[in-house]
């Protein structure tokens, strides 16, 4: 499967590390250089607002799911392509449409269920597209440590634990997006 459009999931706020805004312009460049276009959520703050912003400014095609209940008149002006949706779970199916590929960056608990959810669809075969975490400064190794808990005790297969990329570093995460062998979810349409 190419990849053409890759769905960022990220925080809506800057949060309280610095280093975030450099690390995900880091990933905006990654994606570029790959001719990789963007899907966010719509918004234009945080370090979703960043993102979109520097990718749109370089040209690339930047696609912006919202909510009705998030908009504000001008919000499409911050993507090449803009789709207004009903609500957050609408916003997510639009995404995973319009996505070939997934990067979880650091965020809170709405980038927490982002990854829950397009990590449950890839799990019961509703989708075959990679998903990747990006896992700075071990942000996301609790996580990293519930899903072993969850293998543990039974609840996921040992052989599930390989559709979880976690890596620290952006440019492993991009060649495991292009090495990933795309095998159709069984209930994917």
């Amino acid at each position: 499967m190419e990849i053409h459009h890759v769905a960022v999931f990220c925080g809506s706020n800057l949060g309280t590390d610095p280093s975030l805004s450099s690390k995900i312009i880091n990933l905006a460049d990654k994606l570029l250089a790959e001719g990789w276009g963007l899907v966010y959520g719509g918004g234009h703050r945080g370090l979703m607002g960043e993102i979109s912003s520097y990718m749109l400014e370089k040209g690339a095609h930047t696609i912006g799911v919202s909510p009705k209940r998030f908009y504000k008149p001008g919000d499409e002006k911050y993507s090449t392509e803009f789709h207004l949706v009903e609500g957050m779970h609408e916003r997510k199916a639009k995404m995973y449409e319009l996505s070939d590929a997934f990067i979880i960056f650091p965020g809170g608990i709405g980038t927490l269920d982002e990854y829950a959810e397009i990590s449950t669809w890839h799990q019961i075969g509703f989708s075959g597209k990679p998903v990747a975490v990006y896992n700075p400064d071990n942000f996301f190794s609790g996580l990293q440590m519930q899903i072993d808990k969850m293998i543990e005790y039974g609840f996921i297969k040992e052989s599930t634990k390989n559709d979880y990329f976690f890596s620290e570093d952006i440019s492993s995460i991009i060649s495991y997006l292009k090495d990933y062998e795309y095998i159709k979810g069984k209930w994917e349409i």
